[in-house]
């Protein structure tokens, strides 16, 4: 079962399908209702490559991380459940860019870095429309804690403004990058 921000989603899926799931605090190891079922928590990231390795014998996540770590031709996808942790509508990944950029399609990305989860994806991604870019590996980090080491680097590269700083929120368009390659690469199609 995915640990963290769908696993709250997950418990309560297990209980539409008319199974009760709890989990002690500190504990990895869900118990169910069913005497048949066993589980343990990890991360989505990991789940298909514990499948492939034998540690596990199926897994739910998303077939993004099935895609990101390469395992495509390793595991046989059953189902596709539709469901996430703050809708019923399936997950979109989209190229986010703030609402004044002059960014407007993927080729003005080039030579830029791109920040995201799904690394090799998103390599795969760029590569294959021949745009150059940098995918570096992201650590996960607080928002709080990525806004503030973001605020200091752009501060040290650029000269001070004058007068006081005025805070204001900014607006992002995003894209879903609906051009010939499809975002993420490997996206099914729904009749699948």
């Amino acid at each position: 079962m995915p640990s963290g921000s769908l696993q709250n989603a997950t418990i309560e899926l297990f209980g539409k399908a008319g199974y009760r799931v709890t989990i002690d605090s500190r504990s990895v190891f869900p118990r169910f209702d069913d005497p048949n079922i066993s589980g343990v928590l990890f991360r989505a990231q990991e789940i298909s490559r514990y499948v492939v390795d034998g540690i596990i014998d199926c897994g739910l996540t998303g077939h993004d991380w099935v895609v990101e770590n390469g395992n495509e031709a390793d595991v046989i996808e059953i189902c596709e459940l539709e469901y996430s942790r703050a809708s019923s509508n399936p997950i979109r990944w989209v190229l986010a860019v703030p609402e004044e950029s002059p960014v407007q399609r993927p080729e003005d990305l080039a030579g830029k870095i791109i920040a995201t989860e799904l690394v090799k994806t998103t390599k795969r991604y760029f590569e294959s429309r021949n745009i150059p870019v940098t995918v570096p590996r992201s650590a996960p980090i607080t928002c709080g804690s990525s806004k503030r080491s973001l605020r200091a680097r752009r501060a040290s590269s650029r000269p001070k403004p004058p007068g006081p700083i005025r805070s204001s929120a900014r607006r992002w368009k995003t894209s879903p990058c609906s051009s010939p390659a499809p975002w993420p690469p490997a996206a099914r199609s729904a009749s699948r």
